[in-house]
């Protein structure tokens, strides 16, 4: 959703895209974090484009409990989508075992953790964002980057 250029195809057109940023744009909407998942393994997303909302959208990926690209048994499956993956918007290194992804709101500390955990339970990150800072509508934000916004 974040990136635009995805290895796996997730359906989701650059014009159907536009159209949701320019709603939360519109409405002037903060805090906005994107679920998904069923790409077989996680990761977070981070757009460095301001202007597409008004602040850096986060997109948060986890899926992996019924199977992932390590399942697969063939390292080439790994490697080759590791190698198409563009690291420019992850803010995480990508975790192709059995995961899945954990969502904590602290409302007290207006805080949401996001983390990938193993089926030991063992943690692979914990992604912390600030909802009064990290996540906030600015207006003078859509002038940004734009460049950046564009599909290519």
């Amino acid at each position: 959703m974040v990136r635009d250029n995805s290895v796996m195809d997730e359906g989701f057109e650059w014009p159907n895209k536009v159209k949701l940023f320019e709603r939360i744009r519109q409405n002037k909407i903060s805090n906005i974090i994107l679920l998904s998942g069923d790409v077989h393994f996680s990761n977070t997303y981070h757009s460095a484009c301001d202007a597409l909302i008004g602040y850096g959208l986060i997109e948060y990926t986890s899926s992996g409990m019924s199977h992932s690209i390590d399942s697969f048994k063939t390292p080439l499956v790994r490697e080759g989508i590791e190698s198409l993956h563009d690291p420019i918007y992850g803010t995480t290194r990508m975790v192709t075992k059995y995961n899945y992804g954990e969502i904590y709101v602290d409302s007290v500390n207006r805080t949401v953790h996001l983390s990938v955990k193993d089926i030991d339970g063992g943690s692979h990150y914990d992604h912390v964002i600030d909802l009064d800072k990290d996540l906030q509508f600015d207006e003078r934000a859509l002038e940004r980057n734009t460049e950046l916004c564009i599909s290519v």
